[in-house]
């Protein structure tokens, strides 16, 4: 992969959002950044996040930024305390600079790469901040800086304390596996907590039922989606390091009537 150096006019930005596309909100991003760095390549993650859901902001980025050259800069703006005292961050990894809220959102992202120093960011860069369109007017204009050669100690004063965000804990006990769904994606495939090492002995058991608030249905252990029957729901390893609950030509979301964030079930045995 190539490497960006500090300082180039052909660096990287990422978007990650809850803004959708028909207003005009990531545009004014994209324009203020291009107005302070033209030469910048701007990647869109995802603007699809579900509205100020953070825990789907932060995941989706956690797996996004791994594929990046290094010294690529992410941009994540899920911001339900905008306007508030909540701080507007920059921290630096051993890999890529990440910029947003002080919400979490950038906290599991951060520590995969592992962080070197995290300034809030004071440095007021357009003539008028507003109290609602941070991404516009603090981290898009932070980023395009730090793009064309800005020293990240500029930016603000070292910040500490963050407020911290996982994935949350699975929970096993007997025959009972307790876990959260972290994100559906375009196909309904529900991306759980579940670390993806715990899959063969997941596999291995005799039967699998899962429960959710709404619906109990039985799954069965696949590598693949083609192994099921069509509408099957299916548990694999999935392609990250989390385990996938989906259905063959269908959508396990729909199925089981859930959405992120949400826990379920896993049960075992041989008496269903």
């Amino acid at each position: 992969m190539k490497t960006i150096k500090r300082g180039s006019h052909d660096g990287i930005i990422t978007l990650t959002t809850d803004f959708g596309t028909r207003d005009p909100y990531v545009a004014s991003m994209k324009g203020v950044i291009l107005s302070i760095a033209p030469d910048t390549t701007i990647i869109d993650i995802t603007h699809e996040i579900e509205p100020f859901n953070v825990l789907q902001a932060a995941f989706i980025l956690y797996r996004a930024v791994r594929w990046f050259p290094a010294e690529t800069i992410h941009v994540a703006v899920v911001d339900p305390g905008v306007g508030s005292e909540r701080r507007a961050l920059a921290i630096k990894t051993n890999q890529c600079v990440l910029i947003g809220p002080d919400n979490g959102v950038l906290i599991p992202a951060a520590k995969y790469f592992g962080i070197i120093d995290v300034r809030e960011i004071k440095k007021k860069f357009l003539d008028e901040i507003s109290h609602t369109f941070h991404g516009r007017d603090i981290f898009a204009p932070a980023a395009a800086n730090l793009s064309i050669g800005m020293k990240f100690e500029e930016l603000g004063p070292t910040a500490s304390n963050l407020r911290e965000l996982d994935f949350g804990i699975i929970e096993w006990i007997d025959e009972e596996l307790r876990a959260k769904i972290l994100h559906v994606d375009r196909f309904g495939n529900l991306i759980t907590n579940i670390p993806r090492k715990l899959y063969t002995e997941i596999a291995s058991k005799e039967t699998i039922m899962i429960s959710t608030t709404r619906k109990t249905s039985k799954i069965k252990p696949a590598h693949s989606y083609f192994e099921g029957k069509p509408k099957e729901l299916l548990i694999l390893p999935g392609s990250g390091e989390f385990i996938e609950i989906s259905c063959n030509k269908g959508s396990a979301a729909e199925l089981l009537a859930v959405k992120p964030g949400d826990t379920f079930i896993l049960r075992f045995g041989s008496s269903f």
